[in-house]
């Protein structure tokens, strides 16, 4: 952290992970994309300096995932995700006094070397089995780049690069140069998937009225 505060000033080494690196940001996005690129950060390092002082700097970080991430994304997916299918959700850790509970624990309760969520798995092993709860963290990984394969692929690098959408807002040589770099996974993936949701948002709320698809429409289709 004291390495990390020498680079990363004013926040005690809080860092944010963009999806994008700043030299592939200079070179995909256009100048408004560019300054608002530039002020990424602000957010959450308003809600850093948001804590009390005296926090330790994992009391910090969950204060911020609080204010941050757990509104703004994890937990609006979520909603409107059960919402569409008409499915009623239930968020028991979210209830005050669980949080209020759980951000008063010590530090040691919390992380032990790469362990987290120590009390509550000390607290759950006597309902569930050890291999799955010390089992190592697995996230909900999206197979977007396996999506944009084949066919799905070629259609994008014909259509993405000269959708008006793409090149009013980036550098249609560096929308290019990310169609022929991309994987099956990692960051450039998920930015093209980004890029393609761009673009359909584009049409149906800039370009049209806003009005719903239908449920079959090939997502292509609305970009030609």
């Amino acid at each position: 952290n004291f390495i990390k505060g020498l680079l990363f000033p004013n926040t005690k080494g809080y860092r944010t992970s963009p999806t994008l690196l700043g030299f592939t940001a200079r070179h995909l996005f256009g100048p408004e994309l560019l300054s608002a690129n530039a002020r990424r950060r602000e957010f959450f390092v308003d809600a850093w300096r948001s804590a009390p002082q005296v926090w330790s700097h994992l009391q910090k970080t969950q204060w911020t995932d609080l204010m941050t991430s757990l509104p703004d994304n994890l937990l609006v997916k979520a909603d409107r995700l059960l919402m569409a299918s008409s499915l009623e959700g239930r968020v028991p850790f979210l209830d005050h006094r669980i949080v209020e509970f759980g951000m008063s624990l010590p530090d040691q309760l919390k992380v032990q070397g790469k362990q987290g969520k120590v009390f509550l798995k000390q607290w759950a092993e006597n309902l569930i089995p050890k291999e799955h709860l010390y089992a190592k963290k697995r996230g909900f990984h999206v197979p977007v780049g396996e999506w944009l394969q084949g066919e799905y692929r070629k259609r994008l690098c014909e259509l993405l690069p000269q959708h008006r959408s793409v090149r009013e807002w980036f550098r249609p040589a560096g929308v290019e140069k990310l169609l022929s770099s991309y994987g099956s996974r990692g960051a450039k993936s998920r930015m093209v998937w980004a890029m393609l949701q761009f673009a359909v948002w584009y049409e149906l709320f800039i370009e049209g009225d806003g009005s719903r698809p239908d449920s079959r429409t090939d997502p292509f289709d609305l970009i030609a």
